[in-house]
C-alpha cells in the first residue's frame, strides 16, 4: 500500500485532504522524529489557516485575493508532496492504518510480473 499522491485542483478539496493529513500527523509517533526538510505539524497548521482564510477573502472575485489565494494553493501542495513522499520513505503498515482512519486515500502498489522471455526455434529448412 502506498499513498495516493495526486492532489486536488480545487482549494475547497485541498483544504479538506491538508486537515485530514493535520489530523493523522499528530497522531503518528514516527513524524514527530522526521528531519528537518519535512514541515512539521506546526507549519502546515499554521498555512491551512492561512490558506482558508485567503479562499474566504478570494469569495469577493477580488484577482488580488485569488492571485493570493494561488499562491498559498502552491505552497500547500509542495508542502504536502514533501509530506507525502516522506511517509512513503518511512512508514509501515501500521501507520498507513492510521493515516487510512484519519481519512487519507490509499493506493495498491501493484507490480507488474516481468514478461516471460521468448524463445524462438530455428525452422528447419
Amino acid at each position: 500500500m502506498r499513498l495516493k499522491r495526486s492532489l486536488p485542483k480545487r482549494p475547497g478539496e485541498l483544504l479538506g485532504l491538508g486537515q485530514r493529513y493535520l489530523k493523522a500527523l499528530g497522531s503518528l509517533a514516527l513524524f514527530q522524529t522526521r528531519s528537518g526538510k519535512v514541515p512539521s505539524v506546526e507549519q502546515l497548521s499554521a498555512l491551512l489557516i492561512l490558506f482558508q482564510s485567503l479562499i474566504d477573502s478570494a469569495m469577493n472575485g477580488d484577482r488580488v485575493q485569488k492571485a493570493l489565494r494561488d499562491k498559498a494553493q502552491k505552497e500547500l501542495e509542495a508542502m504536502l508532496k514533501r509530506i507525502i513522499h516522506y511517509l512513503e520513505a518511512v512508514a509501515d503498515d501500521d501507520d498507513l492504518l492510521v493515516l487510512q482512519q484519519a481519512g487519507v486515500e490509499l493506493c495498491r502498489s501493484t507490480w507488474r510480473k516481468a514478461a516471460k522471455p521468448v524463445i524462438v526455434e530455428p525452422v528447419p529448412t
